[in-house]
Parts: structure tokens; C-alpha cells; sequence
């Protein structure tokens, strides 16, 4: 499914806001910014070996360098608070057994 079909197609939007304002709420309740939360949620991932990431001005290596800062308070309890809100989480995650990041 394409991207705007997904998200900003008639009857989608209202849910995309909703998720984007409780998602801008995390990282308010985190002392970070939405990008520096999306870059620790992806690094989070158990699946992906590295984040890279295209930066023209100064100010956006110091923003998702905060990212690793995150990662260092990430708690299945955060995981789980993104997850409801994202409505993506897999059948039969457990997060009590950990979050989606190594440890």
C-alpha cells in the first residue's frame, strides 16, 4: 500500500494526526525531539545494524546523536507506549521479555 493511501487518503488523516500528536507527547515527556525519538525507536530495533542518516547542517548531528542518550533509558515500557500508539505491533510480543533493542 502506498504511503499517502496509508496515511493521508480520505478517512486516514484524523488517525494520523492522532498519532502524530501522541507520539509528540513521548518525546516531550522524553526531553526530545521527534526526529531524535524516531531515530532511537529505529536503532531500537533488534533488526537493524545501523541508522544512517544525510545531514546539512550541524544541528541535526547533534539532535540524533541525543538519540544514542535515549537508547540508554529505553524500557520496554517506552516500547510498548509507542507501540499502542503506532497500532504496529507483531501477534504474540511479549514486552515484559524485553524490548525490540539487545541488550
Amino acid at each position: 500500500m502506498h504511503a499517502f493511501e496509508r496515511y493521508l487518503a480520505p478517512g486516514k488523516v484524523a488517525e494520523t494526526e492522532r498519532k502524530l500528536k501522541a507520539l509528540a507527547e513521548v518525546a516531550k515527556a522524553n526531553n526530545v525531539s521527534m526526529a531524535t525519538l524516531a531515530t532511537a525507536w529505529v536503532i531500537a530495533y533488534s533488526d537493524i545494524s545501523c541508522a544512517i542518516g544525510g545531514f546539512t547542517k550541524r544541528s541535526y548531528v547533534d539532535e540524533n546523536m541525543s538519540a544514542l542518550e535515549l537508547l540508554e533509558k529505553w524500557t520496554p515500557e517506552l516500547e510498548k507506549q509507542i507501540s499502542d500508539i503506532l497500532m504496529n505491533t507483531p501477534e504474540n510480543y511479549d514486552f515484559l521479555k524485553g524490548t525490540r533493542r539487545p541488550h
